[in-house]
C-alpha cells in the first residue's frame, strides 16, 4: 500500500487524478452539510415558481444563475455533487490556466481555495444561491481563458473544427448570463482574444469569433432585463448605479470597501504572493550581480521589494485602525496598488518566459476590469470578487512554478507540499465541523418548531445558532428571511419566531 501511494505521489499525472478525485469527495462531504439559507428558502418555495413564471422579468437577468439555483433547489442531494464537482473543476482549470499541474500547484490551490476570507466563502461557495451565480459565472470565464491560451499556444489550428464553433456558439451564449461584472469581462476578453490570436497566428480565429459572438448576444439579453432600466432610474431598486455620485465618493468608495474586499482582506494570499515576488527578486539579484545587468533590471528587485514592503505596511496599518473613519481607510486602495504594481514590474523584469509574463498580466488586467464596475453601482459584497480571487490563485501559480522551477533543491518543495497540504486538510476538517455544528443546530431548531406548533404554541423562541456567522442569512428572526423559511418549510405564516438574547457576559474587571 505504501508503495502505490508513493508511486501515485511520485507520478504527476497520476497524482492530479487522484487529486482531483478525492477533493471532490472531501468536498462533497462538507457540502453536505451546507445549510440552505437566505435566498435558497425562496427559490425552493413557491417565491421561486412566481419568479419563474414571470422569466424573471424586471428581477434581473442573470436568466443562466437563476434557473440553475430554481434547478438546483429541487434536485435534493444531488445538488451537493453538483457544487463539489464544480468547485473541483474550478480548481482544475485554475492550475490548467496557470500551467502548474502538478502536486506543488493542486496543493497551494486548493489550500488558499479552501483558506478565502470568510465572507466571499460564506456568499460564494457555501451559499448555494450565491454559488450559482458567481461561481458558475467564474467556471465559464476560467474555461474561455483556458481555452484561449491553449489555442494562442498551440500551433495547429483546431479552432475551426465543428464541436469547438458550436461549444463557443452554446457556451459564450451561457456564460453571459450569470453575472454582470463578469459578463462585460467576457465581452472584453473575447474581443482582445480575438484580436490576440489574429494577431500571432496570422489567421482568423474561428471559435474565437464564435465566442464573441455568442457572448455579445448574451450581454444583449442580459441588459434588456427590466430591472436595469430601474437600477438607472431613480426609482428604488435593489440594484442601482450611482447617477449622482461624486468624483470623491467614487474615489473613496474604490479605495476602501473595493480595495478591501477585493485585495487587503485575501492576506494568506497574498503573504503567499509577496514570499514569491521577493524569492523571485531574490533569484534575479544573483543573475544581476553575474551578468552585469543594468538600468530597469538592476532596480527592478529593489522596487518589487519596497512595493511589497510598503503593501505590509498599509495593509497592518489600515487592519489596525479598521473602526476609524478616513484616511486609515484608504490605506487599503494604495496597499491594494502597489500589490498589483509588484506583481505586474515582477512579471516584466523576472519572467523570461512570454506566455507565463502574458497570462500574469492577463490576469492582471482582467482583475482590474472586474473590479471597475463597482465603483459606480450597489450593492457591493464579498461575493462580488470571488472571480476575481480565482485569477489571483491563476497569479499564485505561475508566480511558484517560476519560484520552484529555479530553486532546483527539492527540499523547497517538500516544505511546500507539507505546508499547504496541512492548510488544505485542516481547513476541511475544521469547516466540516463548523457546518454539522451549524446542522445539526437548525435541524433540532425545526423539529422543535413542529413539536410546538402540534401543542398549539403560535409563537417559538430560539437563541442564535453557533457560528452563524459561517453562513449567509441562515437565521429566520428577522424579515424577509422568516417569511422565506416559513415557506420553504411548510410552516404557517402566522408563526412568530423570535430570537432569544444573547446570554449577558459579565466583566469582571469592570
Amino acid at each position: 500500500m505504501r508503495e502505490r501511494i508513493a508511486a501515485i505521489w511520485d507520478d504527476e499525472a497520476r497524482f492530479e487524478r487522484a487529486y482531483l478525485f478525492a477533493f471532490f469527495v472531501a468536498f462533497s462531504a462538507l457540502a453536505l452539510v451546507f445549510p440552505y439559507s437566505g435566498d435558497d428558502w425562496a427559490w425552493g418555495s413557491h417565491l421561486g415558481v412566481e419568479r419563474l413564471n414571470t422569466l424573471f422579468v424586471d428581477y434581473n437577468g442573470r436568466y443562466a444563475g437563476n434557473l440553475a439555483i430554481f434547478a438546483l433547489m429541487r434536485m435534493g442531494i444531488l445538488a451537493k455533487f453538483v457544487l463539489a464537482a464544480l468547485v473541483t473543476l474550478t480548481q482544475h482549470l485554475i492550475v490548467r490556466v496557470s500551467g502548474y499541474r502538478t502536486k506543488t500547484g493542486y496543493l497551494t490551490v486548493g489550500a488558499l481555495f479552501v483558506l478565502m476570507p470568510l465572507g466571499m466563502w460564506r456568499q460564494a461557495v457555501a451559499w448555494m444561491s450565491g454559488f450559482s451565480n458567481y461561481g458558475m459565472a467564474a467556471v465559464c470565464m476560467l474555461g474561455y481563458l483556458a481555452m484561449l491560451k491553449r489555442d494562442l499556444v498551440a500551433g495547429e489550428p483546431t479552432d475551426r473544427r465543428a464541436w469547438r464553433v458550436l461549444l463557443a456558439l452554446t457556451g459564450g451564449f451561457v456564460s453571459a448570463l450569470f453575472v454582470e461584472h463578469v459578463t462585460l469581462h467576457l465581452v472584453i476578453a473575447t474581443a482582445v482574444g480575438l484580436v490576440a490570436y489574429t494577431w500571432v497566428h496570422r489567421r482568423w480565429y474561428v471559435s474565437g469569433t464564435a465566442w464573441l459572438v455568442s457572448v455579445l448576444a448574451g450581454a444583449f439579453v442580459m441588459f434588456s432585463n427590466g430591472a436595469y432600466h430601474l437600477a438607472v432610474s431613480s426609482q428604488p431598486h435593489y440594484q442601482s448605479v450611482q447617477r449622482h455620485a461624486t468624483v470623491y465618493g467614487v474615489f473613496a468608495k474604490a479605495m476602501d470597501p473595493i480595495a478591501r474586499q477585493s485585495t487587503t482582506q485575501n492576506w494568506l494570499l497574498n503573504l503567499t504572493i509577496i514570499a514569491l515576488l521577493l524569492g523571485l527578486a531574490a533569484l534575479f539579484v544573483r543573475e544581476v550581480a553575474s551578468s552585469g545587468k543594468r538600468g530597469f533590471a538592476r532596480w527592478a528587485p529593489w522596487l518589487v521589494a519596497g512595493l511589497s514592503a510598503g503593501y505590509l505596511v498599509l495593509w497592518r496599518t489600515a487592519a489596525t485602525y479598521v473602526l476609524y473613519p478616513s484616511p486609515f481607510a484608504l490605506f487599503n486602495g494604495f496597499a491594494a496598488i502597489l500589490l498589483l504594481g509588484a506583481i505586474v514590474i515582477a512579471a516584466l523584469a523576472f519572467v523570461d518566459d512570454a506566455v507565463d509574463r502574458w497570462t500574469i498580466l492577463a490576469a492582471c488586467a482582467s482583475i482590474v476590469v472586474l473590479i471597475a464596475p463597482f465603483a459606480l453601482v450597489d450593492p457591493v459584497g464579498p461575493r462580488c470578487f470571488y472571480p476575481s480571487y480565482m485569477l489571483l490563485l491563476v497569479v499564485v501559480g505561475v508566480l511558484l512554478r517560476r519560484v520552484i522551477g529555479r530553486y532546483s533543491a527539492s527540499n523547497w518543495m517538500s516544505v511546500v507540499n507539507a505546508l499547504f497540504a496541512t492548510l488544505l486538510v485542516g481547513a476541511l476538517l475544521g469547516s466540516g465541523y463548523v457546518y454539522a455544528r451549524f446542522a445539526v443546530t437548525a435541524h433540532r431548531r425545526l423539529a422543535a418548531i413542529e413539536r410546538r406548533l402540534a401543542a398549539g404554541k403560535t409563537t417559538v423562541s430560539f437563541p442564535a445558532s453557533p457560528f452563524r456567522g459561517f453562513v449567509q442569512d441562515g437565521e429566520p428572526y428577522y424579515e424577509p428571511m422568516e417569511t422565506r423559511y416559513k415557506d420553504y418549510y411548510g410552516l404557517p405564516q402566522s408563526l412568530k419566531i423570535v430570537r432569544k438574547p444573547d446570554p449577558v457576559v459579565t466583566d469582571p474587571w469592570r
